[in-house]
């Protein structure tokens, strides 16, 4: 972002400037608005992905595991009460780690808020004032602009990670679970039992 000079250590040259001066300063305060909506809007969009991915991922475990439970049932191996007591921690671990990565996301988006209300607010008050110098003021909003934008960007990477994590979670699970019915008819309660040994370490 280049450096603003909306004022001149001349006062001599104050006539000769002013209406330079101005519309810099307008210019800049609808630079600033932009950027800070421009935060916002990427957020959202990003909440808007994550919801989805979150009932995607869902669904996609709702569905391969109702259909390993009716396999169990059906060949004789295991009834469907008894399945859902054995892999409800699983389950529940999973919902868990949803939970976490959807707070966390909620807060990121909280804080987004408030911080970007707060910098439009400053904002409108230079604009209500333009015929006072500030100079000063803008450039120390757009200070401001970059640091929430550092502070937000470092939010995000964590609000990220702990989405990639669950993420991570879940595609192992499937992927157990979709080995279990590749078994088809010869699938029997050891396969589960096992597979259940392995997730409840992986994803504890």
């Amino acid at each position: 972002m280049p450096t603003e000079t909306v004022q001149s250590s001349n006062p001599n040259d104050f006539i000769d400037n002013l209406i330079t001066s101005y519309e810099s300063r307008i210019k800049n305060i609808g630079v600033i608005f932009n950027q800070s909506d421009s935060i916002t809007e990427s957020s959202l969009e990003l909440l808007r992905n994550f919801s989805n991915s979150l009932k995607d991922y869902k669904n996609e475990r709702i569905t391969i595991n109702s259909r390993l439970r009716e396999n169990l049932a059906k060949n004789g191996s295991l009834r469907k009460k008894d399945y859902n007591r054995m892999m409800e921690d699983i389950l529940n671990k999973l919902d868990e780690k949803e939970e976490e990565a959807e707070n966390l996301f909620s807060q990121f988006i909280d804080e987004q808020r408030t911080l970007t209300q707060s910098l439009k607010k400053g904002i409108l008050e230079i604009k209500d004032n333009l015929r006072n110098d500030n100079s000063e003021k803008i450039s120390l909003f757009r200070r401001e602009l970059s640091q929430i934008s550092q502070k937000l960007e470092t939010k995000k990477t964590m609000v990220v990670k702990q989405f990639i994590d669950y993420q991570q979670v879940h595609r192992r699970t499937i992927g157990k679970f979709k080995m279990l019915l590749a078994k088809g008819d010869q699938i029997i309660v050891r396969d589960v039992k096992e597979i259940h040994r392995i997730l409840l370490n992986e994803i504890a």
